[in-house]
């Protein structure tokens, strides 16, 4: 048989093998993470862009300084969670302390305007909980110690991001 003289298959007329629903055409690429992983990654680009065109910083800034706003320990996790790209602190199992600092932490600090407009704020902090400055000040402390295992890389690199996020 020649191939040029049979008809192309996008002609044929295809018929489905069996019907599916969304939820059971999403668990066959993957599951329902998959899509929830693309949305979040779209948005996370768009609200990026957002968040350095109308001063997002400004805005959680005064959110961080009302007088409504509790800062406790979940808060600095969060942060730190944001600006490390490692585990600085473990869980406890106490109430009163939920997290405690990891200290051969590897994290290394990857955003460094979050670093700048919450975490090297001072306003923000002294309204904290009892012992959370204190464990805000022990974290900063071991990410910058002579210590880290990423010591070397950090002591160039942190400077050289705040003047190119001073720049741009």
């Amino acid at each position: 048989m020649n191939p040029r003289k049979s008809p192309p298959r996008s002609l044929l007329r295809w018929k489905p093998k069996r019907r599916q629903t969304l939820l059971e055409s999403a668990h066959d690429v993957g599951g329902i993470s998959v899509f929830i992983y693309l949305f979040a990654k779209y948005f996370s680009a768009f609200h990026a862009r957002a968040m350095a065109e109308e001063s997002g910083f400004a805005l959680l800034k005064r959110i961080l300084l009302s007088p409504e706003c509790k800062i406790g320990y979940h808060t600095l996790k969060v942060l730190m969670e944001v600006a490390c790209d490692g585990d600085v602190f473990k869980p406890t199992n106490l109430a009163d302390v939920p997290i405690m600092l990891n200290i051969d932490s590897t994290a290394v600090v990857r955003n460094v305007a979050i670093f700048q407009h919450f975490l090297l704020n001072w306003k923000i902090w002294e309204k904290a909980k009892q012992g959370v400055l204190e464990m805000l000040l022990a974290t900063i402390d071991i990410l910058v110690h002579g210590s880290h295992s990423y010591y070397t890389f950090k002591h160039h690199s942190v400077p050289e991001s705040a003047a190119c996020c001073s720049r741009f």
